[in-house]
C-alpha cells in the first residue's frame, strides 16, 4: 500500500507529522509556563491583597479598642467621683 503513494507524499507526511508534533510540544510547554508564572502572580497578588486589608483591619480594631479604653476610663473617673460624693 505505502508503495503505491507518490514520493512527494512519502516525504511530507513524515515532515508533516514531524512538524504537528513539534508544534503541539511548544503549545504544551508555552501552556504549562503561562500557567505557573499566572499562579505565582496571583498568590503574590493575593498575599498583597491580604497585607493591605489586615491594615485596614487593624486601624479599625485599633480605633475601636481606643474608644473602648476611654470609655472605661470616662466610667472609671464617674465612678470614683461618685464614690467620693457618697463618703
Amino acid at each position: 500500500m505505502f508503495k503505491k503513494v507518490k514520493l512527494t507524499a512519502k516525504l511530507l507526511i513524515p515532515i508533516i507529522l514531524v512538524s504537528v508534533i513539534g508544534i503541539a510540544a511548544l503549545i504544551f510547554i508555552a501552556a504549562s509556563r503561562t500557567m505557573a508564572v499566572t499562579s505565582d502572580k496571583a498568590h503574590e497578588i493575593a498575599e498583597e491583597m491580604g497585607y493591605r486589608y489586615a491594615n485596614k483591619s487593624e486601624t479599625v480594631f485599633e480605633n475601636a479598642l481606643n474608644t473602648a479604653r476611654v470609655l472605661g476610663k470616662s466610667f472609671e473617673s464617674i465612678k470614683q467621683q461618685e464614690g467620693r460624693e457618697l463618703s
